[in-house]
């Protein structure tokens, strides 16, 4: 360690006893800082030092550190409020930088009319200027080296902590203060005065202050000089730069269109400004940055009169609101004692469901508790910044539901058969297909009609129509060109969109979580039964390639998961490739990868059967045709084991029927080649069917719609002499 230089500054008696005893009449005490400089990592010079205590204590020093030719320096800071203080020391460059800081806050006890000794390191700092150098940083660490003294008292020509066990175990105290001379000057000194009291190296320890016991200087009282007892020529104050101290955004994280407010601390400056305009700002006041659409990042600058500057930044981070698209039950009306399944469709931020549910991720359907009585939930969406936006979804517990009655309902305009029904959000059913007439029709619920709405393009059956996200229906294929259709039901009409790739027939077509819809298998006019699928992207109006089953389908089934992936299972594949006829293979698409990969064998190669996804998350596969005649017995699929079992035989052997998942989680079965009035119930607890009631009417290639009131719509079909029918029936 390099020779130390000694520096005292000077002032009279009076007015050291006045320093230390406190001269305002309000109880403070003297710190005796020692700062050492760390040898093993050298440290910028800088030209100011900020002693930095919680309480709002805060004092500067406008000298060079480490000193010249030196390592340690030596302070005492007066005037300090009584009770333990958390310091911290910073010091700062001609710009304002935090080029040392000592390692970790330090605490000390300031008693009245005493003098606390600490000593601390201080390292190299590591914060870049730009990146938040020179602010003030948390005060949360133990401390360094810490002792007081406290005075026997205070009166003219007492010693300061001259009283018997008044000094704390290793604490050096200061000479006795001579008597008070009534005559002589003072000087007020403000606050953040602050007189170095250099030691020769030699006679410090490393880790706490040693005090020079001297005899104070007989200087004028009116004068305080700086004395450099080595060199004999007086020390030239560093001259003050402006300083930010700390520049903070609150709230930093907001939601767009709201605004943030800025606050700077800073000294030693005669002009402030940010950018972005806000400019000039007052140093501890806030101002507001006003509506934020996009992230921001703020520049505060701060001068002085020489024109030396220093500068800051700050960034508001924005987030978009959140927002909910939908928010429905599966069954909204349920018997007493069952379940259903809410969906949300939202973006902006994370989604959770009160009722005991929880958090829920868009799209993903979750299940209810098991309900006894009418129960409203309630979907809240927050963002990051803590805005959220709400939406309920009302679930109707019915003794109605459930009796197993059919009941004839109005007629359709068109006598349709292999059309398509799709259930609208607005609670009317959309009739399209299945005929030569191009004419589609609309089924109110309230009032138990059809009514006619828009006419298609072409004529079409065997087609698919998968309701999107935004409300439209998406007709593909079943026709004789590969055009694509959407129909508008606020405006009743269709509009061509796109041309697909091939003119599909007897595919799937299954709406996935994030709006998109996946198309796979089927007959292609030009290429005959397909492996292939593809992704319909409603925001592009593009149909895109995605992966490629393990063999070609038509009339195969597929289901979405809980999970978000796709199941595919059986159909036909009569093509020369294996394996042929009614196929027993399953695929799952994962809409993660694009790609799909086989999973458990059926049972029963099977094709024109149905496959209805269960509120447990399983999948029922029931009826079909396979190669030795029509299936009898039912299939559950089970996701968590990625297999096929036996679960029940049918009362009847049926294909082109339907299978109606209903509000008590039990599964409507009607009609179908064969006995085509029969209908059967399944039951996943005893995993049996039981047959209940009769259609009115042979139907086969017809439709069966849940409505939200829990009955189901039956209609359209075609009875033994295969002619399409207009009639339709409700199921309660």
């Amino acid at each position: 360690m390099g020779t130390m230089r000694s520096l005292r500054l000077a002032v009279t008696p009076l007015l050291a006893l006045c320093l230390v005893a406190s001269c305002s009449g309000q109880d403070t005490g003297l710190l005796d800082l020692t700062l050492n400089a760390d040898t093993t990592n050298p440290l910028s010079q800088a030209v100011a030092i900020d002693l930095i205590g919680s309480g709002g204590v805060h004092r500067s020093y406008p000298g060079k550190f480490p000193p010249d030719g030196a390592t340690s320096l030596r302070l005492e800071y007066p005037d300090l409020p009584t009770g333990t203080i958390t310091f911290t020391v910073q010091t700062l460059d001609s710009k304002g930088c935090v080029v040392g800081e000592s390692p970790a806050p330090f605490a000390v006890a300031i008693k009245a009319g005493a003098k606390a000794t600490a000593a601390t390191t201080i390292q190299r700092s590591s914060k870049p200027c730009g990146d938040g150098g020179g602010q003030i940083q948390g005060l949360d660490a133990a401390v360094d080296t810490v002792s007081a003294s406290e005075p026997g008292g205070l009166d003219a020509g007492a010693g300061l902590g001259d009283s018997p066990g008044d000094t704390a175990t290793g604490v050096d105290v200061g000479v006795d203060a001579p008597a008070v001379d009534a005559q002589s000057p003072t000087i007020d000194l403000p606050l953040d005065t602050v007189r170095p009291l250099d030691t020769p190296a030699a006679d410090m320890p490393a880790d706490r202050s040693v005090v020079d016991s001297s005899p104070p200087l007989d200087t004028p009282a009116d004068s305080f000089a700086a004395i450099d007892t080595s060199a004999g020529t007086p020390d030239v104050p560093v001259a003050t730069v402006p300083t930010i101290v700390s520049l903070i955004a609150s709230p930093a994280t907001i939601s767009a269109g709201s605004s943030a407010t800025l606050t700077a601390i800073f000294k030693n400056a005669t002009g402030s400004s940010i950018d972005h305009g806000i400019g000039s700002v007052t140093s501890g006041n806030g101002v507001g940055t006003g509506a934020l659409s996009a992230t921001t990042t703020y520049k505060l600058t701060v001068t002085d009169a020489s024109g030396a500057s220093a500068s800051q930044t700050v960034t508001v981070t924005v987030v978009p609101l959140p927002s909910i698209t939908s928010f429905a039950a599966l069954l909204p009306t349920i018997a007493v004692g069952t379940l259903t399944q809410l969906t949300g469709t939202f973006s902006g931020g994370t989604g959770s469901i009160d009722q005991g549910i929880g958090p829920v991720s868009s799209g993903a359907p979750v299940p209810t508790s098991v309900l006894t009585a009418n129960t409203t939930f309630t979907l809240t969406v927050t963002n990051v910044a803590g805005d959220s936006v709400t939406k309920q979804a009302a679930v109707t517990v019915s003794s109605a539901v459930g009796t197993g009655v059919f009941t004839a309902t109005g007629a359709m305009t068109v006598a349709r058969s292999n059309h398509t029904a799709t259930l609208l959000p607005n609670g009317k059913v959309l009739m399209a297909g299945g005929s030569a007439d191009t004419r589609a029709e609309l089924y109110d619920p309230s009032t138990g009609t059809f009514a006619l709405t828009g006419t298609m393009h072409i004529s079409r059956n065997a087609q698919t129509a998968t309701l999107l996200s935004n409300g439209k229906v998406l007709i593909i294929g079943g026709g004789s060109d590969a055009s694509v259709e959407l129909y508008d039901p606020v405006a009743g009409t269709f509009s061509l969109i796109v041309t697909a790739s091939d003119s599909w027939g007897y595919h799937t077509a299954t709406a996935l979580s994030d709006g998109r819809v996946l198309v796979a298998g089927g007959m292609g006019t030009s290429s005959g039964p397909l492996a292939s699928a593809e992704v319909y992207d409603p925001g592009k109006s593009t149909f895109t390639p995605t992966g490629s089953m393990s063999n070609p389908r038509l009339y195969a089934t597929a289901s979405i998961l809980l999970n978000g992936q796709v199941l595919v299972a059986g159909g036909l594949n009569n093509t020369n490739v294996p394996p042929k006829g009614d196929v027993a293979t399953a695929d799952l698409w994962d809409p993660s990868t694009g790609l799909f990969k086989p999973t458990g064998l059926l049972l029963y190669g099977r094709t024109s059967h149905i496959a209805v996804p269960l509120l447990s998350g399983e999948v029922l596969i029931v009826g079909g045709e396979t190669d030795s005649g029509p299936a009898l017995y039912a299939e559950l699929y089970d996701p968590s084991k990625g297999s096929f079992s036996v679960s029940g035989m049918e009362s009847d052997e049926r294909y082109r029927h339907t299978a109606t998942l209903l509000p008590n989680g039990r599964v409507l079965v009607a009609g179908g080649n064969g006995n085509m009035t029969s209908v059967d119930l399944y039951e996943r607890a005893s995993g049996k069917f039981t047959s209940t009631g009769a259609l009115t009417v042979e139907r086969q290639l017809h439709t069966a719609t849940l409505l939200p009131n829990g009955s189901v719509l039956v209609a359209g079909g075609s009875g033994s002499d295969q002619s399409p029918v207009k009639s339709a029936e409700l199921y309660f």
